[in-house]
């Protein structure tokens, strides 16, 4: 039973391995309305995840590879631009330790929890057309968005790895996009705030405080939608507690990276992201690519 409990402490790690690293810049850009977007993704992350000292846990290395694909449309609402992106994503794990002295490993795959995203930039963003877009002006641009986990992913509660978080949790943000010349400042301040699992090992209650998240993107314009940018990002707090105990693991990290996007013509575009783990404290130093193909109608 102590060998279990310990890997459904994994189980959690790996969990926070997913949350508070999005390294995504121009989130609040201004873009033309009635517009969709189809785009696929190719995530792969590898690295160690760090859990409490009080842990009779070494050299836990996770690496996992995921599959997704994203619709987006934009529209008017009051008279601003505004966003609707839904993801659905299949990922595998593949992780190793030492416990007591012995090598323990896991591998897991299912489909992933559904996230959906509503985004309104309610100030610098008018609503234009393709057509009255071509004489619009590059302006500070303000914005806000709510994010929402939809808990559909492959859940089984007797199982110590899931894909699925058996949980829902939102994630509220403001950002600005403050554009200086061919250079571009972005920034984001995010929360997020889970329900509870009662679920966890069939009978057991994971609870989660908040983790909150500060993204800074330095991007420079190469030229006509062909950018390059810099990222940082930190979140910390998201305490955690089974059946009201601590559970000795958190999340404290700074996180950087560069991304890359290059339209290849007015309905293909690839965007890269590559970022890694910079300083850690109870949290996780992985290494993440992303390469993302997007197709507008």
């Amino acid at each position: 039973m102590v060998r279990l409990r310990y890997w459904w402490l994994l189980c959690l790690a790996y969990a926070f391995h997913a949350q508070g690293q999005d390294l995504e810049p121009r989130s609040y850009l201004n873009i033309p309305i009635d517009q969709t977007f189809f785009t696929g993704m190719y995530i792969h992350s590898d690295g160690d995840v760090y859990t409490s000292s009080s842990l009779p846990i070494e050299d836990f290395r996770l690496t996992t590879t995921t599959w997704a694909g994203q619709f987006s449309r934009t529209f008017a609402l009051d008279n601003k631009m505004a966003k609707f992106d839904a993801v659905f994503a299949t990922s595998c794990g593949d992780g190793s330790a030492f416990f007591q002295g012995e090598v323990t490993t896991r591998k897991f795959c299912g489909f992933a929890d559904s996230k959906l995203k509503l985004t309104y930039n309610f100030m610098g963003s008018p609503a234009l057309t393709a057509k009255e877009f071509l004489n619009y002006e590059k302006t500070m641009i303000i914005g806000a968005s709510v994010q929402v986990n939809v808990p559909n992913g492959h859940y089984e509660k007797d199982k110590l790895f899931n894909i699925g978080s058996n949980r829902w949790y939102i994630k509220p943000e403001i950002g600005a996009t403050i554009p200086l010349g061919k250079w571009e400042i972005d920034l984001a301040l995010s929360a997020f705030f889970f329900e509870d699992n009662d679920e966890l090992q069939g009978t057991q209650t994971l609870s989660q405080d908040n983790v909150y998240n500060l993204q800074f993107h330095l991007v420079y314009d190469l030229g006509p939608a062909h950018w390059l940018a810099l990222d940082f990002n930190y979140f910390g707090g998201g305490d955690t507690y089974v059946d009201g105990q601590p559970s000795g693991l958190k999340d404290t990290n700074v996180r950087g990276g560069i991304a890359y996007r290059y339209s290849l013509n007015k309905h293909h575009s690839i965007k890269l992201i590559l970022n890694t783990g910079i300083t850690t404290r109870l949290g996780n130093d992985t290494n993440a690519a992303t390469i993302a193909w997007t197709y507008r109608l």
